[in-house]
């Protein structure tokens, strides 16, 4: 494994919602009004919605897009309701103020928003990240795994037979 990356959950600036039970909460009062995008069906931000879903038990629709941007561009102008997304574009524009972020997908808070809990602070056992890796055939030279992937990365994955 070379990275591991959370989603992070955020709703348009005007739904009237601060933190994850409000959300919860809303949705539950209203059920089938609101809706969630993601970058895609079968995404890992598509996933943390039908999680949460499942595990609060809530009705609302989940609106796939052609990517995140699309579905930042539809949560900006007021269009979408909330979405998860990796962590990346929807941190700036939290950070910039055009977006309410309600929480992170890791299990723990992450360090470039520590104020943000993480949903598993909520719903245990709440852990969805993206993650991307390297494999090669068993036996692989050591030196070839320290050049691709630096020694702290051998030493934390060894070789597997």
């Amino acid at each position: 494994m070379l990275w591991s990356v959370p989603n992070i959950f955020v709703t348009k600036l005007g739904l009237p919602v601060n933190t994850v039970p409000e959300l919860v909460a809303l949705v539950k009062a209203s059920p089938g009004k609101y809706f969630f995008g993601s970058g895609g069906s079968g995404t890992s931000p598509h996933l943390c919605g039908e999680m949460l879903k499942q595990r609060a038990g809530l009705d609302m629709q989940h609106v796939p897009y052609r990517g995140g941007a699309p579905a930042m561009q539809d949560m900006l102008s007021g269009q979408l309701d909330m979405m998860y997304d990796n962590i990346s574009t929807p941190l700036a524009q939290y950070k910039a103020g055009k977006v309410k972020a309600l929480a992170v997908t890791s299990p723990e808070r992450h360090p470039a928003a520590p104020e943000l809990p993480a949903m598993s602070e909520f719903y245990p056992g709440f852990n969805i990240t993206s993650w991307g890796g390297l494999c090669g055939p068993a036996g692989l030279p050591p030196a070839m795994v320290e050049k691709a992937c630096g020694a702290d990365q051998r030493r934390r994955w060894p070789a597997r037979t």
